[in-house]
């Protein structure tokens, strides 16, 4: 057996054991529909067909998210700033980086926010690079803790 079919077997054998995988259809169409700056050119389809998204069959067997470590380092940043790189604490970034947390929240999969998104982290990740969580004081309506009284 050569090495490209003993990975090609290994790979094979892994798939079997998982219960669920990165679901890389969501988050390309959330991020794209969130980010595309015109209506004319954002394909509300393409959403669709990310949320009514399935693995073996299972919406529940994907992992769903739109940031991750991967999507938002190596020249890629977090959503808010790829939609304004200026001023990612503005309102449209705001209103549409909560828009893509909505969505990966409500659609049919395991949710997975990445480290900071909960505070609107901006910026590409580096993880030599702590979190801003001065952030998470000033977007306190979204971050909830132990200490949070719900009334």
């Amino acid at each position: 057996m050569n090495h490209g079919t003993s990975w090609h077997f290994l790979q094979e054998k892994l798939a079997t054991r998982f219960t669920a995988l990165w679901a890389a259809r969501f988050v390309h169409p959330v991020r794209a529909a969130v980010i595309t700056p015109g209506d004319d050119q954002r394909s509300l389809d393409s959403v669709r067909v990310a949320i009514e998204g399935r693995f073996n069959g299972d919406p529940l067997q994907r992992v769903i998210y739109s940031e991750l470590h991967d999507e938002v380092s190596n020249g890629k940043c977090r959503v808010a700033s790829e939609i304004d790189p200026h001023d990612p604490c503005s309102w449209l970034p705001q209103k549409r980086t909560t828009l893509a947390a909505a969505m990966v929240l409500t659609a049919p999969g395991i949710p997975m926010l990445f480290q900071g998104q909960e505070f609107r982290e901006d910026g590409w990740f580096q993880d030599s690079v702590p979190l801003d969580w001065h952030k998470s004081e000033e977007f306190s309506v979204l971050v909830y803790s132990q200490d949070t009284t719900w009334s």
